[in-house]
């Protein structure tokens, strides 16, 4: 059985690399061909190089020889471009797409690319995405009006779709309601973590009072608040990330002359050890899909600190696997750091991990995605 997966419009295997996404994402499409449950995978990507990047990994032996990148036409190589591809894509890429049994989105954004190829070669698919972006519109209060296409798009995707894939509960029932969606075809697939890389590391060199955040220097993370929260708490704040955010944060930091370093973006490889050596991880974020920072801070023992907010909630058990901040205001941060240092939680990083290996590790979460996988290729006797 071939799996074919559909990348957002603005993402290409190039990104992955850059982002240190591609080893977090491949990792459970190479275990579904390690244990034969496909025989092959087709990553349609957004990138006109990608094709021959996937080559010399595999060369490399850091890709799957039998997982196959379909590069996006230079032709199309731009913004408007690569729109126009993703519709023309089911007609263009006709000869790869004949041979694929199983469709699957990776994002809502691209979708409509897969829900296409369903219709015109009755191919079985599903739809899932890391977030619902309505909702998280919702959450975030956002007073504009949302794109009429988004709109379009998301609800093209979930009403096509064989099954459904939603990260939270929160997104399972918003889902449910807002497109009648029945229970029987959608699961609520949260993001998974590795645990044989994301796992307690011992460090001498520790740094026991230091505070941790990776992610996405965005407005949604909500760092100015975590970086004044930080100044006051005099805590020593190390940022892992990039984004549009950077040089106003690092204004507001020398201004309130808070100990804060940004490092960066590093490889995903990397995160296990480099998390080993903090204490303290915090994500102030307003909203979220599913963190999958928090996820793999957990899975290595640190103290875990997030906003209770929708989706963190559903991982965070406060005072047993981790502290829930109770607002995003900075007092509030501010309030849950000095309660997070007053407290001895050895057995809070130790319920992280098994919060972690029993709910949201990769053996858990692709052993629910195979059982969906299996069910699709009975119905359409794929297998």
């Amino acid at each position: 059985m071939i799996l074919a997966v559909f990348f957002p419009t603005d993402v290409s295997l190039e990104n992955w690399i850059d982002t240190g996404w591609f080893d977090r994402e491949k990792v459970i499409y190479e275990k579904y061909l390690a244990e034969g449950l496909l025989t092959g995978v087709v990553w349609f990507t957004y990138g006109k190089n990608d094709g021959e990047l996937a080559e010399h990994l595999q060369y490399q032996k850091k890709l799957d020889s039998r997982l196959n990148v379909i590069s996006l036409p230079a032709v199309f190589d731009s913004p408007f471009g690569r729109m126009v591809y993703s519709f023309l894509l089911p007609l263009i890429q006709w000869k790869v797409l004949k041979n694929v049994d199983l469709l699957k989105t990776h994002q809502i954004n691209g979708s409509w690319s897969a829900v296409f190829v369903k219709f015109l070669y009755n191919k079985p698919l599903i739809v899932r995405c890391g977030h619902v972006s309505s909702l998280l519109l919702i959450h975030k209060r956002q007073k504009i009006q949302r794109k009429k296409g988004d709109d379009l798009a998301e609800q093209f995707a979930f009403k096509n779709a064989n099954h459904i894939f939603v990260p939270s509960r929160d997104a399972c029932e918003y889902v449910m309601e807002r497109y009648g969606t029945e229970a029987y075809d959608i699961t609520i697939l949260p993001n998974y973590v590795d645990t044989g890389q994301f796992k307690h590391m011992f460090h001498q060199d520790f740094h026991r009072d230091h505070f941790v955040y990776v992610g996405r220097l965005a407005e949604e993370k909500n760092i100015f608040n975590l970086i004044q929260a930080a100044a006051d708490a005099e805590i020593v704040l190390h940022v892992y990330g990039e984004g549009p955010l950077l040089q106003e944060l690092e204004y507001l930091v020398s201004k309130a002359n808070a100990h804060v370093i940004f490092h960066g973006v590093v490889p995903h490889a990397e995160l296990p050890a480099l998390l080993n050596h903090y204490k303290y991880f915090i994500l102030p974020s307003v909203y979220e899909g599913m963190p999958k920072a928090l996820l793999e801070a957990m899975a290595c023992g640190l103290i875990c600190l997030g906003t209770n907010v929708p989706s963190i909630n559903e991982i965070i058990q406060d005072q047993v696997n981790g502290f829930l901040i109770d607002g995003t205001e900075y007092d509030h941060i501010l309030t849950a750091i000095e309660r997070a240092q007053n407290v001895e939680a050895t057995h809070i990083g130790q319920n992280a991990i098994k919060t972690i290996e029993e709910q949201f590790s990769l053996e858990k979460i692709s052993q629910q995605e195979a059982e969906i996988i299996t069910k699709l290729a009975k119905e359409n006797r794929l297998l």
